[in-house]
């Protein structure tokens, strides 16, 4: 994205408060003049990058997102800097009712296929294109890498999209660059990729991505056994 274009969006939920955040945070306000809010549920982050700005929200960012993201409305974009798969955190939250959501693991035919498979502490499948540290001011250039350049093997959102793996349909929200080393997502595209999640027959692996780096989760939607029982009968 030009600075040009991304001019004309200013406010910026950064999700996340910690060194990836805070380097995004100073990085989209200089760079593009965005009000960005700064959100993290640890006090003490909090109460550190309050000495720089006011807009810190010390809440978990999952719940904040929950409360407070609508389909109208809210930032222009969200950029996320947490240690989880933000995406699938807020679909599993919101989606707490008469259907839930169930995880389950990568299948490993899927993850034998995916550059650089590596398992998070959460279920979530971490995959790459660099085996390497990618330097923090990657402008990500279409067509190669910036650190060796080289062509780059495959742009990974696109590869993600076009996976095919019975009976899991693979859904992908696209992570956009906004400035260098920092990427992000509409509001209106976690809506789209909730409505298609609800919409998915069958198993879903979900996936956040660009063109090198991607994260996804696999699960199933299922009726919420316990939806309506009194909340005594729930411990009993």
């Amino acid at each position: 994205m030009t600075s040009a274009h991304a001019a004309h969006h200013r406010h910026v939920w950064v999700v996340g408060a910690g060194r990836f955040g805070l380097r995004a945070f100073c990085k989209l306000r200089k760079r593009i003049d965005a009000r960005c809010i700064l959100i993290d549920n640890d006090l003490k982050t909090c109460e550190d990058v309050g000495a720089l700005t006011e807009d810190v929200v010390c809440e978990d960012a999952v719940d904040f997102l929950v409360r407070r993201l609508k389909r109208m409305g809210g930032p222009e974009w969200i950029v996320p800097a947490v240690p989880v798969h933000l995406i699938f955190e807020w679909m599993r939250r919101r989606l707490n009712g008469p259907k839930v959501i169930r995880t389950m693991p990568v299948p490993g035919a899927v993850a034998e296929t995916l550059p650089n498979p590596m398992e998070g502490e959460h279920g979530e499948l971490y995959v790459s294109n660099a085996d390497f540290m990618c330097p923090a001011n990657c402008k990500e250039p279409d067509s190669v890498c910036s650190y060796t350049g080289k062509a780059r093997p495959r742009i990974l959102f696109q590869s993600l999209r076009e996976l095919r793996h019975a009976p899991f349909r693979s859904i992908v929200i696209r992570s956009r660059q906004l400035a260098p080393g920092v990427g992000g997502y509409t509001p209106r595209n976690l809506f789209e990729v909730l409505d298609a999640v609800i919409a998915a027959d069958g198993p879903v692996l979900l996936s956040t991505a660009c063109k090198c780096h991607g994260v996804m989760q696999a699960f199933t939607i299922e009726s919420n056994p316990d939806f309506g029982k009194p909340p005594s009968t729930l411990f009993s």
